[in-house]
């Protein structure tokens, strides 16, 4: 059996982490919600605090800007993330239209971390859900934004990328 062989039939019965290169970037304010709604492509005002899930920023034209994941973590709070390499056009983009919105958007240097494999949910007791958003709260309020260490930026109990 190849290395290989075996890390893979590590993941099939246990559990495995890895780094996960993103941009992060925070989208608060109190009009943050309303800004989003007409600048992605997913209903916004839908996701619930603490939901998260997939969406494109898209040009005027329609063009593709970037395919960001977006969590919700208060009423008016919200953190984008995106592959590594497009934080920087993301927030280009996002700002170009800000005009008069109460809007605040700032890039957050975090490392994220990647959990994958069948034992993921057992192992992480639950703190890959909703424990890192309240943890997320309470630093991010506290710390005005500033700098995070670790996101769970990712967890799955497949092999393949999650919307979670």
């Amino acid at each position: 059996m190849s290395a290989l062989d075996d890390q893979v039939a590590a993941l099939r019965r246990g559990a495995g982490a890895f780094a996960l290169p993103r941009d992060v970037f925070a989208v608060r304010g109190v009009d943050a919600e309303a800004y989003l709604q007409g600048q992605l492509s997913q209903d916004i005002i839908a996701l619930a605090v603490g939901g998260t899930t997939d969406s494109l920023l898209l040009q005027p034209d329609g063009k593709l800007s970037a395919l960001l994941r977006v969590t919700r973590f208060d009423a008016q709070g919200f953190v984008l993330d995106t592959d590594a390499g497009f934080g920087d056009a993301a927030v280009a983009r996002l700002k170009k239209f800000l005009l008069r919105s109460k809007v605040e958007i700032e890039r957050l240097e975090w490392r994220c971390l990647a959990l994958r494999g069948a034992l993921v949910g057992p192992l992480a007791g639950g703190f890959a859900g909703a424990v890192p958003l309240t943890l997320l709260q309470r630093r991010l309020r506290r710390r005005r934004w500033r700098r995070r260490t670790i996101r769970w930026c990712s967890a799955s109990t497949r092999s393949s990328p999650s919307t979670g």
